[in-house]
C-alpha cells in the first residue's frame, strides 16, 4: 500500500538539498522583509546605546532599560509596518497568488479556444 500523497510529499521536502545560508538567507528578505529591517534597526540601536554609554546622563539601568525599550520598539514597529503594507496591497492591488491562477485560468482559456 503507497503512502498517502501529503505524506509523500513532506517526505520529498524533507530530504531536498539544502541551500547555502546567503541564498536562504536572501529568500526571507525577499519574502518578508520587514522582519530584517526591523532586525537591523534592533542591532542598530543596540550598537548606538553601546557607543553612548559613556555619555549617558542616567543610572546605568536606567540607560539600558531606555534603550531596550525603543529597541524593541524598533523592530515591533517594523513587523506591524510589514503587516500594514501587506494588508494594504492585498485590500488594493488583489492577492497576488489569486491573480497569477486567474492569469493561468484565461491562458488555459485562450488556448483551448
Amino acid at each position: 500500500m503507497a503512502p498517502p500523497v501529503e505524506l509523500r510529499e513532506f517526505y520529498q521536502a524533507e530530504h531536498q538539498p539544502k541551500l547555502p545560508l546567503t541564498q536562504r538567507l536572501w529568500n526571507g528578505f525577499t519574502t518578508n522583509p520587514a522582519a530584517f529591517l526591523g532586525g537591523a534597526g534592533f542591532v542598530g540601536m543596540v550598537a548606538y546605546a553601546a557607543k553612548n554609554f559613556k555619555n549617558r546622563k542616567s543610572t546605568a539601568s536606567m540607560y539600558v532599560m531606555h534603550y531596550r525599550v525603543v529597541a524593541q520598539f524598533m523592530f515591533i514597529g517594523a513587523m506591524g509596518g510589514g503587516v500594514a503594507v501587506g494588508l494594504l496591497y492585498a485590500a488594493f492591488m488583489g492577492d497576488p497568488r489569486k491573480r497569477n491562477v486567474e492569469q493561468q485560468e484565461s491562458k488555459d482559456n485562450m488556448a483551448s479556444k
